[in-house]
């Protein structure tokens, strides 16, 4: 993938996101599809350059939002680090690997947002809100399978030129 798909790709789903999808909601939980987004394209490809497109995106995503600012620039940045690490430092591709630190990730991001929220408008009870970030959490993770794959198969789709696949006979 290269940088401008990427950009591209991640300012319109978090448009998407923050005009069209801000009230659809799946079994009353509205997913988050730029955390999603944004770390399926952070383990594919764990370079710095995910990261910098995380906090730009952090940053683009406060702006459309009401949430408080700065929020979701350091938490989609911070979460992008240490996926990226994670894929970097234990060099998994496995998605039975991928799949419970995108849940952790979710969950944390989930969670903050939940804290967070109690402590600025004093909203809802945490039970009930850590409740909501564990099926967002799941909700989530379900949607970064979907974008994974999809996004596996643009990554990988053309060939490096001067390499040559052995057919395995």
């Amino acid at each position: 993938m290269n940088r401008t798909f990427k950009i591209i790709l991640t300012a319109a789903v978090i448009i998407l996101e923050s005009c069209v999808l801000s009230n659809f909601r799946i079994w009353g939980v509205k997913p988050d599809y730029a955390l999603a987004l944004l770390l399926a394209i952070t383990v594919i490809a764990p370079e710095p350059e995910s990261v910098v497109l995380a906090f730009a995106a952090g940053i683009f995503a406060d702006l459309l939002s009401g949430a408080v600012f700065g929020l979701n620039t350091l938490l989609f940045m911070y979460l992008s680090l240490a996926c990226a690490l994670f894929v970097n430092t234990l060099y998994i591709k496995k998605m039975k690997l991928i799949c419970p630190m995108c849940f952790v990730a979710a969950f944390l991001y989930e969670a903050i947002f939940a804290v967070l929220s109690m402590i600025i408008r004093e909203a809802e009870l945490l039970p009930i809100m850590f409740a909501r970030a564990l099926s967002c959490a799941v909700l989530d993770t379900v949607i970064f399978v979907i974008l994974y794959l999809i996004l596996l198969r643009v990554h990988f789709e053309k060939k490096p030129k001067g390499i040559k696949y052995e057919s395995g006979k």
